[in-house]
């Protein structure tokens, strides 16, 4: 059970790190890029998602959040099994 946790530790350690890499990537881009740049992504974002919500971009949400958590059992799922045949009795 302990290894199964440990296993599970990892994935969200490494799926943190994937995302907090992602969101620094992001955060420098529209630094380099400038504000007028960002306010005028985000009011195009604003007219194109929020102004008109529509239920697609909630089915859409729904499967990114079905990828996630499936990459995160897969990540633990494979962790598990590399680290069970390495271990000392194989």
């Amino acid at each position: 059970m302990k290894h199964d946790i440990m296993c599970k530790i990892v994935s969200v350690l490494l799926i943190g790190a994937l995302f907090s890499g992602f969101t620094h990537y992001d955060y420098a881009k529209w630094h380099m890029l400038g504000k007028d740049a960002f306010l005028t992504h985000e009011t195009l974002r604003f007219y194109a998602y929020i102004a008109n919500p529509t239920i697609t971009h909630d089915f859409a949400m729904g499967f990114v959040l079905i990828v996630i958590i499936g990459a995160y059992e897969g990540i633990a799922t494979i962790i598990r099994v590399l680290t069970s045949r390495s271990g000392p009795n194989s």
